[in-house]
């Protein structure tokens, strides 16, 4: 019996001694906060968001996409500054914008918008498209009686 002691004792001795005795794994000092390139992004606006943001004065660069098929007038919202151009156009047309404000994308429905978003984002354009398009905005601005402001015209 006196000997399975001492042999505990010898080994929990020696495991003392090896775990007094290990060095620390050599520690790199990293920064807190590592600054990564911002990757273009695309992502949706929601209506009330679009003209909360026209109300303000936001600058941005807003298209409307013409799509191949005609399209419905009266669900086409007249936003001021607003180009419309046609839907294969917007890749030549975002070489000459300003990329200090970021690129809003509308189309009737918003499912083209969206994908040239994508494009566009790969791109490297950080962009917006309105979700639900132009006929979604049309028919929340007549329900919750939105209105538009003017929009100041800004000479760069």
């Amino acid at each position: 019996m006196r000997r399975i002691i001492k042999i505990s004792f010898m080994h929990v001795l020696i495991l003392f001694l090896v775990l007094s005795c290990k060095q620390d794994a050599p520690r790199y000092d990293l920064p807190d906060k590592i600054e990564h390139p911002k990757k273009a992004a695309s992502s949706y606006i929601t209506a009330r968001a679009l003209v909360d943001s026209l109300n303000r004065g936001a600058r941005m660069n807003l298209f409307y996409l013409i799509e191949a098929t005609p399209e419905d007038p009266d669900h086409i919202v007249d936003i001021p500054g607003m180009t419309h151009i046609p839907l294969g156009s917007i890749f030549q047309e975002v070489e000459y914008v300003n990329n200090d404000h970021p690129i809003y994308l509308i189309c009737l429905y918003g499912d083209d918008s969206r994908r040239i978003s994508g494009a566009l984002a790969n791109k490297g354009l950080v962009n917006y498209y309105l979700d639900g398009g132009s006929y979604r905005l049309f028919i929340e601005k007549e329900r919750y009686g939105w209105n538009i402001l003017p929009r100041p015209t800004v000479i760069e």
